[in-house]
């Protein structure tokens, strides 16, 4: 009865330690997987706040360009 008994906690202490694996590969995906999303989500709206940027720079040097070729003339 010793031996099987020991044998028993064995495998459960086993079972248990691979739950505990298993969830922790788990956990360790969703947080890669919910991080990759966050930079890609990042990384748009950087691409969108240039993209403004760019733009405000554009229409501010046409329209400074337009008010000092008015003025000249």
């Amino acid at each position: 009865m010793k031996t099987t008994r020991r044998i028993v906690i064995i495998v459960t202490i086993m079972i248990i330690l691979i739950i505990i694996v298993i969830v922790m590969i788990i956990i360790i995906v969703v947080v890669v997987v919910v991080v990759a999303e966050v930079v890609v989500i990042a990384v748009v709206v950087i691409e969108l706040v240039a993209v403004v940027v760019v733009v405000v720079v554009v229409v501010v040097v046409v329209a400074v360009v337009v008010t000092i070729t008015q003025k000249r003339r």
